[in-house]
């Protein structure tokens, strides 16, 4: 008899304890939509759900503590909650966001952008295929660099077209925002200026250097002979930008700055802001050629001959 009634017990126990951690007595209906930023840790999340009315200072609060301190973890992204949910379930439910951040990076090609996008959000190559093949749909016509900088909440089950479309927007609200005075610049050309700026420069501080070389050679009519469009043709997936090598420069492609005079027919990477600004105000210099050495400090020449002792003192 007692052993069938410990065994009742159990049973009731382990029922009650399932409804106390999956539920909560007092559940509200009332759904939330939260944003959990990644700069915060979890234990901050948790106190911002206690603070905010999310849970109460009871099971699920205790629960999430504990679940943390053994190493659980809350995954950033965005979620619909409801007041009062039960501890396991916020547990289950907070590591699977229903908006998820997609950060996009200067530098980067669309294959990069698809690659990370492909992870985040669980596409198949089929839709990583479609993000990097298809051309942009904003006013800005081209196949790269048209992407604003920065983090984006993104719905898990969204279309590849509508993730770019929001990407291409921001930047065209970006690139507005430039300060041009009409005639002077075409837009399009800052772009492309401005990411090839991005891939050249070892930092902020020598991006206007580098754009007033870039007008510099553009007026004149010389090649611009810039490695990183050697490395745009040459990239793919696993190393989207190889080490270039002597024999690059006789690649056949319209993007080689070696072989074709003037700008690439489009943009190579994503600018960053501060790209898409020294592309607009490129800093006066004689200056046709320049390097970097082993520290990443730029060193310039006004000749090719001052180019190339530069290069035996500085590299060699």
């Amino acid at each position: 008899m007692s052993g069938n009634f410990l065994k009742y017990f159990r049973v009731i126990f382990l029922f009650a304890l399932a409804f106390a951690l999956f539920h909560s007595l007092n559940q509200s209906k009332t759904e939330e939509f939260v944003i959990i930023s990644s700069d915060k840790s979890s234990e901050e999340v948790i106190e911002d759900f206690l603070n905010e009315g999310l849970i109460k200072k009871g099971l699920t609060y205790y629960f999430l503590k504990t679940y943390i301190t053994l190493g659980g973890s809350i995954e950033p992204g965005g979620y619909n909650l409801r007041e009062g949910m039960g501890a396991a379930a916020a547990a289950l439910g907070l590591k699977d966001p229903e908006y998820r951040f997609i950060s996009v990076s200067s530098g980067q090609r669309k294959g990069e952008i698809a690659d990370s996008l492909g992870d985040i959000l669980d596409w198949d190559d089929e839709k990583v295929k479609q993000f990097s093949t298809q051309y942009a749909v904003c006013e800005l016509i081209g196949q790269e660099g048209y992407f604003a900088t920065g983090k984006y909440l993104i719905h898990k089950d969204e279309e590849p077209e509508i993730v770019q479309i929001k990407m291409q927007e921001s930047f065209n609200e970006q690139i507005n925002n430039l300060e041009l005075e009409e005639g002077d610049f075409d837009k399009n050309t800052i772009i492309k200026i401005a990411s090839l700026i991005q891939r050249e420069a070892a930092g902020k501080n020598d991006m206007r250097l580098i754009s007033g070389i870039i007008w510099n050679r553009l007026e004149i009519g010389m090649p611009l002979q810039i490695d990183a469009t050697l490395q745009y043709i040459r990239g793919e997936e696993g190393d989207w930008w190889p080490v270039p090598e002597s024999d690059d420069k006789y690649l056949d492609s319209e993007f080689n700055t070696y072989k074709n005079n003037g700008l690439p027919p489009a943009p190579i990477s994503v600018p960053s802001e501060n790209a898409l600004y020294a592309a607009v105000n490129p800093l006066k210099t004689d200056c046709l050629f320049y390097l970097h050495d082993d520290w990443r400090n730029i060193h310039c020449s006004t000749t090719y001959e001052g180019h190339k002792r530069n290069v035996n003192y500085y590299l060699k």
